[in-house]
């Protein structure tokens, strides 16, 4: 996941995993109310949507103690989102998750 708090709001679900992204949210939502931190929307940010193959490990690294790791993970399989890194999981090293991505159905 990257950005800042208020970023995740922006993402919206493709209309086949409403589930996916409803989980992400509880556990968003959850997460803000025991004040639990969650690393991509820290001060480094950046990390998340670098080009940079050295922030991204940085970025998968710190995914590690996310407690929305799980849900975070399961959105991005889900959607096949082909950039960032997300519930631990680099995009651009893992598009072999995504066999379709960026192909016209």
């Amino acid at each position: 996941m990257s950005g800042r708090s208020d970023d995740h709001h922006a993402i919206r679900p493709t209309a086949d995993h409403p589930a996916l992204w409803s989980s992400l949210q509880r556990a968003l939502t959850q997460a803000a109310e025991d004040r639990q931190e969650i690393p991509c929307q820290s001060d480094d940010a950046r990390l998340w949507s670098s080009r940079r193959r050295e922030d991204r490990e940085a970025a998968c690294w710190r995914c590690r103690t996310c407690p929305v790791l799980e849900p975070c993970r399961a959105w991005v399989i889900g959607v096949r989102e082909v950039s960032g890194v997300w519930g631990g999981l680099d995009t651009h090293r893992h598009q072999h998750l995504h066999p379709n991505a960026g192909r016209a159905p």
